[in-house]
């Protein structure tokens, strides 16, 4: 990709090292619908053709197949009905595994079905809490992580074939987890009528300086970016810190924040310091 001045980028591309490059396209940088499907992902050893995440009609981010040779849209690969699609996973042969997407916490959905079920059994025996199948590797084994919100996890090696899953690195060992707190998806509505979802932490009744019981004072944590980016339902050191101390903390995925489609990022554009920062009136927080 070449960029021209600061209105339009050219696309080159060639089928293998001996090729010339050829000019695929030229897209100008106001027209975001042509610069979306752009979003190269992977392509197929061999062949002209991959994978490309896409923005759709309803403004959400789908895997389509995509021929990088003419710029030409393929079939339609995984789309979710909410969210958008934000990572792949791919098999040393290059096979599509797994595609991912964030509703509260980030999600992997393996396309194969026998994984698919190893990770159905693995959460069902590990109990309570999140289970994700971080890396599988050609040998068969697999990088296995468990934790929640209010837990950093614990990282397992599981051998399928032998049905073994054994310790491979506690994350924060040494943490009292009597003193961590659940966060809490919540929606709420802002001053001007817009829904906002985010996470509500509320002190453990074993958080240093509080007994639990509330009020709490309230501390609202934004998230960084601002656009592109949003907080998801995973654990968070400076949550947890602040919590210990006493305090509930909020965290609003504010308009501009990712994830949630075209048209709720759009709702920033322009509103860092003003509607971005609009919440509903909170004076203190009980359990």
């Amino acid at each position: 990709m070449k960029f021209v001045g600061s209105k339009k980028a050219t696309f080159y591309y060639r089928s293998g090292p001996g090729e010339d490059l050829d000019r695929v396209t030229k897209i100008r940088f106001d027209d975001e619908s042509d610069l979306e499907n752009w979003g190269v992902v992977k392509l197929t050893p061999g062949t002209d053709l991959g994978y490309a995440l896409v923005e759709n009609a309803q403004g959400r981010q789908e895997l389509r197949r995509f021929d990088y040779a003419t710029g030409t849209m393929g079939e339609l690969v995984y789309s979710h009905p909410v969210w958008d699609v934000t990572g792949t996973v791919f098999g040393d042969d290059g096979s599509l595994d797994a595609v991912e997407y964030v509703d509260d916490t980030e999600q992997r959905e393996w396309l194969d079905p026998q994984v698919a079920n190893i990770r159905a059994q693995l959460a069902q025996a590990l109990g309570p809490g999140d289970t994700k199948i971080l890396q599988c590797t050609p040998a068969g084994k697999m990088l296995v992580w468990h934790g929640s919100a209010s837990d950093p996890g614990v990282l397992y090696i599981f051998h399928p074939s032998r049905g073994q899953l054994a310790v491979y690195s506690e994350l924060f060992p040494g943490l009292d987890e009597t003193r961590t707190a659940a966060p809490k998806p919540i929606r709420y509505t802002a001053r001007d009528g817009t829904v906002i979802s985010g996470y509500m932490t509320i002190p453990a009744p074993a958080a240093a300086l509080s007994d639990g019981a509330g009020p709490h004072p309230l501390i609202v944590l934004p998230h960084g970016g601002p656009y592109g980016v949003r907080d998801t339902l995973d654990y968070d050191r400076n949550v947890q810190v602040l919590a210990t101390r006493g305090y509930a903390v909020l965290q609003p995925n504010f308009r501009g924040s990712s994830g949630f489609g075209r048209s709720f990022e759009d709702l920033g554009v322009g509103q860092i310091g003003r509607a971005m920062r609009t919440i509903s009136t909170m004076r203190c927080i009980g359990p």
